[in-house]
């Protein structure tokens, strides 16, 4: 094993691999849905690249040890660990060095001499990797033991650029709520800008190709899907740019655990149709408005200026420029879709705007560039008499008890039993879940940066000055 404490080491430098003694099973239950209807056969042109695992580390000792083990039982073992640690002042390091010195692969540790961030950290460690293919590993998570064979071997076809697969949700302690994520219902390989650009990407779920990334290394990445103001995030950063630029698989395989839990910077989505519309309308406000449609703004821009580059390859050329396009359309859809939620009109020209824009195929399926049936449904219960959204402000006092409990080490099923039990009004719906937890002490911290991560995003990322249209068109051609 090697440890670092500057930039992650040379490619070149790497310990040649080793085998090491078998590992136990993995901690806690593990359960797997698949059934053969799920599966289409993978390519098999020539062989399945070697995969790089890249894990960013901050403070993970309570989760990391698991993980690990899982990395250690891979049917197919990676070509590395390469392993990031960000300030960490618990025993993550140590966890990792001992993990290591016994592993059956090389293993690399870095501790960086200033904090990253978790996104830039995890681009940086896939710089440094070795392998054709990278593997982002959150420290939280446990992998199941074909992870990294199953999602192989689909590379054999060059034009794969991310395998994107599915993943069981479980609690802190390993529980399966009963819930799959992403919502994958079939395995497919999805062409370029065939995809639903809003469909979670969790890093722990993605395979991805490293030259792709190394053909937007430097750029600066646009505003993140999150809306929050910060560059978008490694995972989906790396998902659109590989919808954008070639082929994508969706994965109907449970390859992985992943863990909800208050440190995990997002979870997600909450359970049931009801509950995620109610979610998205208290806390989602700016969603029907500026923020997406500028971002979709933003990805245009980029693709046009990655388009224009000199010495680039005539596909790729192309392709970037074709995906530009597509951005265009989609900011203009988006932008029309505003208009039936402006309250500077009344109910009945928004509703008349809203049956002009399902004529005209703003809602259509998202891998058509719609918005899709969820965003009609959300569209239309806003019409009907919805709260606004931008009407719903956390208490800071109950925002702050979250964060206190949560510190302690309060697991969020006992905070949301004990806010019930106190009669403390739930943001949205009717009573207190482990998803209201985790969205007050996201919001509470992430509001903290709001204000210098959106200037700093708009100094890159100028909004685009033209006003909403009432219909779309204005931007070219619907798809």
């Amino acid at each position: 094993m090697t440890i670092a404490t500057t930039a992650p080491h040379d490619r070149q430098s790497r310990p040649e691999e080793k085998r090491g003694e078998s590992w136990r099973g993995i901690s806690g239950s593990w359960r797997s849905t698949r059934g053969p209807e799920q599966h289409v056969a993978s390519a098999t042109v020539g062989e399945a690249p070697a995969v790089s695992v890249v894990l960013a580390t901050y403070n993970g000792e309570r989760f990391l040890e698991p993980l690990l083990e899982s990395l250690a039982r891979q049917t197919i073992p990676p070509r590395e660990l390469v392993v990031g640690d960000d300030g960490s002042t618990d025993r993550t390091v140590e966890i990792v060095s001992t993990f290591g010195d016994r592993a059956p692969f090389p293993v690399s540790v870095t501790s960086n001499r200033r904090r990253l961030g978790f996104s830039d950290n995890f681009l940086t460690l896939a710089d440094a990797a070795a392998g054709p293919l990278i593997a982002f590993c959150d420290q939280d998570d446990v992998w199941h033991p074909t992870k990294l064979q199953r999602t192989s071997s689909w590379f054999r076809d060059p034009e794969i650029g991310l395998v994107l697969h599915r993943t069981l949700l479980v609690d802190e302690t390993l529980r399966w709520d009963g819930r799959h994520f992403p919502p994958i219902r079939k395995t497919e390989i999805r062409g370029p800008r065939r995809i639903d650009p809003w469909l979670p990407s969790p890093g722990l779920a993605i395979v991805v190709r490293r030259s792709l990334l190394e053909q937007v290394a430097g750029w600066p990445r646009p505003p993140s899907r999150d809306l929050d103001g910060h560059p978008m995030d490694h995972d989906e950063w790396a998902y659109l740019v590989a919808a954008s630029l070639g082929k994508v698989v969706l994965l109907a395989e449970d390859l992985a655990q992943y863990r909800q839990h208050f440190q995990s910077y997002l979870g997600a989505p909450p359970a049931g149709l009801r509950e995620e519309l109610d979610r998205g309308l208290r806390f989602g406000a700016a969603d029907y408005l500026r923020p997406r449609a500028e971002m979709y703004h933003a990805l245009a821009k980029f693709w046009d200026s990655f388009a224009a580059q000199t010495g680039l390859p005539l596909h790729v050329a192309r392709r970037a420029s074709a995906s530009a396009n597509w951005y265009r359309r989609l900011h203009a859809n988006q932008r029309a879709r505003a208009s039936a939620h402006d309250s500077r009109v009344g109910r009945l020209h928004r509703a008349v705007r809203l049956l002009r824009l399902v004529a005209a195929g703003v809602y259509r399926s998202p891998m058509r560039g719609g918005a899709g049936t969820r965003a009609l449904l959300g569209d239309a219960m806003g019409l009907v008499g919805q709260a606004d959204p931008a009407s719903m402000t956390i208490d800071p006092d109950i925002g702050q008890r979250i964060v206190r409990a949560r510190a302690e080490g309060q697991p969020a099923q006992a905070v949301a039993a004990e806010l019930t039990r106190d009669g403390v009004p739930p943001p949205y719906g009717r009573t207190w879940s482990v998803a209201m937890v985790r969205d007050v002490g996201f919001r509470v911290e992430r509001d903290m940066e709001r204000a210098a991560a959106a200037q700093a995003t708009a100094e890159v990322w100028p909004p685009a000055q033209s006003e909403d249209p009432h219909l779309p068109g204005s931007d070219g051609p619907q798809t």
